[in-house]
């Protein structure tokens, strides 16, 4: 079972309404949109305690019995999006598609200065190893399958020795846990990859931008 399996938000909310069919007609498209917002505000933690945020497309249309369902609620919800200085976005992480909700107002980052170091030279990493012409960028690579770098190459990069030594280990192994359990990486063994936030909080454009600052840094 991959990380993003574990702990999935509940959507009780949702299901309870689409299965209540003999409720009041007039009241349901406002709880269906109610609870469907809801549920793509959900912050909640996997099994080993990383931060998820949204939840995966195919449960919504579930929960609500189809994708039509689902195509139609997300119409009236995003029509009210804009007024709250919301957008919808969909993102691919473990293989699925999943969706949230995000401001449209760059929010302060919660990250702290080292934090945001580890982070950047994690995406230049990821991106650089993305980009290799040896991994043909095949539709089911790009949907579903994220790349995978060693956590042995970031700490040589960070921590090092001597006068290339950016952090000290015990400081970088915190960073590292901060950024697990905020859910911007995900570790699968020796490997680290893109966590659902990073997904979220920086779009391509902000990442490749990112890489090139970390590059120059670092290398």
């Amino acid at each position: 079972m991959t990380d993003a399996a574990q702990g999935e938000p509940p959507l009780e909310g949702v299901e309870r309404r689409s299965e209540n069919g003999d409720g009041d007609s007039a009241a349901q498209p406002f709880d269906r949109v109610a609870e469907l917002f809801l549920a793509l505000t959900t912050r909640w933690r996997t099994e080993r305690g990383v931060l998820g945020v949204g939840v995966p497309r195919r449960r919504l249309a579930q929960a609500l019995g189809d994708e039509g369902a689902l195509h139609d609620a997300l119409g009236e919800l995003t029509g009210r999006l804009v007024g709250l200085g919301l957008e919808l976005v969909e993102y691919e992480f473990g293989g699925e598609t999943w969706m949230c909700l995000r401001s449209l107002h760059v929010a302060p980052s919660e990250l702290d200065d080292t934090q945001q170091g580890v982070l950047g030279t994690l995406i230049m990493l990821v991106e650089q190893e993305s980009a290799e012409p040896s991994q043909p960028q095949t539709k089911s690579t790009v949907a579903g399958k994220q790349t995978n770098v060693s956590a042995a190459k970031l700490q040589e990069l960070l921590v090092g020795s001597g006068r290339q030594s950016y952090l000290s280990k015990g400081r970088y192994d915190d960073a590292l846990r901060a950024l697990e359990h905020l859910g911007y990486v995900i570790r699968k063994g020796r490997s680290l990859q893109y966590g659902p936030r990073l997904l979220i909080e920086y779009p391509p454009d902000a990442r490749e931008a990112i890489a090139e600052q970390a590059h120059r840094l670092v290398t």
